[in-house]
């Protein structure tokens, strides 16, 4: 292979630092190279250059439609072939934003040439005299480190890296992964152009990934270019949006006890066995198992989950929990207990039994963009359903979908692990819910992560929805799906209490005065007569969990408006 160019980027460049989902894009030149001279002025240069201007504007006009496309213009020797490829997550909007950049870029980066190639942050352009379209083109690369910063453990970027160079080839609808791994602080994607062949697409990854390896490996933030194919690491966020192209969102949790320095060996080979059992098993049981692996004290125990939608394809939810297990290893070296969550699965293990005990310390992740009031409480109604449909069904979960406005649709998902009861799952969920309901209020995206539950809801479609079990989007009638909503206003319970105090203290008066018998409860109970309801405090506490956040749906005239399920018959 041709030793590539070295370009270095600066610091702000390279490690373009912001959070997931923001909503600025800067485009920004990295590299622009150029061959293949035409001869200004003569019939040939002016038939090539008219038709790289037609092809420069019809790129353009694709860009909101597709993160890629390729196109022609013209005929004969003149024809010029073109491609652009956005980075996988880009929306429309800021595709379309960078491409029109590189198709301005590329008169003033190549002018007069016939082939050429501009990169910039978060899209590329390309254009030649011949037919590239299919062929794969690692031969020259361009690369940048951050060379102010250096990293102590280079195998775990690395590690991530060769994981979604393993799944970008077979991605659809675009040969793209990507990694946000919050508490590791590893951001990182593959990708190649559509194209490719998805043996093409590994072959050029595989190349490049190699001379990271060589040249990178030890930098806090890297990226190589090829024609190609990219890859890129970063130790913090430039992804710009969770969705369904991300391979994996990695979030570990690891407590500081470790494994007794005596016998670390015989309880790192127990958790080797337990792991690769948890991975071998559950795809086979629905996406869920439990195990335990060793005797006495160094005995561990394990749990293994699959999202519910690649939970019945056994190759991809043995993937997802292959590639945690190696995580977990990786990130919570000589600890007595760990957790991993992935995009679509999760990995558990403890020195101490922990089937069926709900797992309170859950972590919430709030998307930074904000939304509306109306979409917020739609999207928390729908999540309010899921929770109280998921317990009562066989598998513990539940996904369902909100149509907010003709264009806008609100996605959940909520799901628990099946070593819990109805019951204890219902608590699990209610605790995420309240937690996001407190942190993420009006906020476009959220999950609850848990090591026995997890709720996550999204402005887009996450899960696969044919493969699920869906909640429609209205509970139908009967009782079991009977919804209330009642005014609960803690004064007008105190102007009750109040008031029947007095009216009790009012007919003791009588009886003292010789007056008719009468109890106060048989006052109240001949009221059941009529069309209200009046319902004791200790049942409005229990129907609205002590009432609590994550029943609150408002305010009205009289104060606080709650949800209430199945109160009356």
């Amino acid at each position: 292979m041709a030793t590539p160019i070295l370009a270095i980027l600066s610091s702000v460049i390279l490690l373009n630092a912001r959070g997931l989902g923001a909503d600025t894009l800067s485009n920004t030149l990295l590299k622009s190279s150029c061959s293949g001279n035409s001869i200004p002025g003569s019939s040939s240069g002016d038939r090539f250059q008219t038709n790289l201007n037609t092809l420069l504007s019809s790129l353009k006009a694709q860009a909101p439609i597709s993160n890629f496309n390729t196109t022609t213009a013209g005929d004969g020797a003149d024809r010029s072939y073109g491609l652009y490829m956005c980075q996988g997550d880009l929306s429309s909007d800021d595709c379309r934003s960078c491409v029109q950049d590189a198709a301005a870029g590329v008169p003033q980066n190549c002018p007069s040439n016939r082939q050429g190639i501009v990169w910039y942050d978060y899209c590329q352009l390309r254009f030649s005299d011949f037919d590239f379209f299919g062929v794969m083109d690692a031969s020259w690369g361009y690369y940048g480190k951050n060379e102010y910063a250096t990293i102590p453990n280079p195998s775990l970027p690395l590690d991530v890296l060769s994981r979604l160079v393993e799944d970008a080839p077979s991605s659809q609808p675009l040969k793209f992964a990507a990694n946000a791994s919050v508490t590791a602080g590893v951001y990182a994607l593959a990708q190649c152009t559509d194209d490719l062949s998805g043996k093409d697409c590994r072959k050029c990854l595989e190349t490049i990934l190699k001379e990271v390896k060589g040249c990178c490996s030890d930098a806090e933030g890297y990226r190589y270019l090829s024609r190609s194919c990219w890859v890129r690491y970063e130790s913090t966020p430039f992804l710009w949006k969770v969705n369904s192209t991300y391979t994996s969102i990695v979030v570990p949790r690891c407590p500081n006890d470790t494994f007794p320095a005596g016998s670390r060996s015989t309880w790192e080979a127990n958790l080797k066995v337990l792991l690769s059992s948890l991975a071998t098993s559950s795809p086979r049981s629905g996406g869920f198992n439990t195990s335990v692996a060793g005797e006495g004290s160094t005995r561990l125990y394990g749990l293994a989950l699959c999202r519910p939608d690649v939970a019945n394809s056994t190759d991809a939810c043995r993937t997802c929990l292959t590639n945690a297990n190696s995580s977990v290893t990786l990130m919570c070296p000589g600890r007595t207990e760990g957790v991993i969550w992935y995009e679509k699965c999760e990995i558990r293990y403890s020195n101490q039994s922990f089937f069926g005990v709900v797992d309170r310390m859950g972590r919430t992740f709030c998307n930074p963009r904000e939304t509306s009031q109306a979409y917020d409480a739609a999207s928390l109604d729908l999540m309010s359903r899921l929770t109280e449909a998921a317990p009562n069904q066989p598998l513990l979960y539940a996904a369902g979908s909100e149509a907010i406005s003709d264009s806008a649709k609100s996605y959940g998902l909520v799901q628990c692990t099946r070593d819990l009861s109805s019951d204890e799952c219902r608590r699990c969920l209610t605790d995420g819910m309240a937690n996001v309901c407190s942190a993420c209020k009006q906020r476009r995206g959220w999950r609850y992560l848990s090591g026995s539950c997890n709720l996550r809801y999204e402005d887009f479609a996450f899960f696969d929805d044919s493969k699920l079990l869906t909640v429609p989007s209205s509970l139908g009638g009967g009782k079991s799906s009977k919804t209330l909503i009642i005014a609960i206003v803690i004064p007008i319970l105190g102007t009750m209490i109040l008031g029947s105090l007095i009216y009790f203290s009012w007919q003791r008066k009588k009886r003292h005065q010789g007056g008719k018998k009468t109890y106060l409860l048989d006052d109240l109970e001949t009221l059941g007569d009529t069309d209200l309801h009046l319902i004791d405090l200790e049942t409005v506490k229990a129907a609205t969990d002590n009432f609590s956040h994550t029943n609150k749906i408002g305010k009205g005239g009289f104060g606080t408006v709650y949800k209430v399920s199945s109160l009356l018959s």
